[in-house]
């Protein structure tokens, strides 16, 4: 019997020994901190990719960092976030130089 049970030990010592390292080498990950800073004027911080992503066309970084605003001149037409935006460009003659980006100049007669 005690034949037996040494057998029994050895045969799970061995076992053991095959299983436990492989068991014990958990996979780790690892990626390059981002931050809104970062990224270019033409870019915003995706902060469900943690990576910048480019804005739309005739658009720029908002003051956070974190979206994407109209340039000069162009008004928002949708917004959706991130690069979700679309802006349309305003008549000339419909701009307000302090408010370019904004909202056209609305004319009352």
């Amino acid at each position: 019997m005690a034949l037996g049970s040494g057998w029994a030990v050895a045969a799970v010592a061995v076992l053991l020994q095959g299983v436990l390292p492989r068991v014990s080498q958990a996979q780790t990950f690892s990626f390059p901190l981002r931050q809104p800073e970062a990224c270019d004027r033409h870019q915003f911080f995706d902060i469900s990719a943690l990576a910048c992503a480019p804005c739309g066309a005739h658009q720029r970084q908002d003051a956070r960092g974190t979206s994407c605003v109209c340039l000069p001149g162009f008004q928002m037409i949708s917004n959706n976030g991130g690069a979700g935006i679309i802006c349309k460009k305003c008549p000339d003659d419909k701009v307000l130089p302090k408010m370019a980006g904004i909202a056209f100049l609305v004319l009352l007669i």
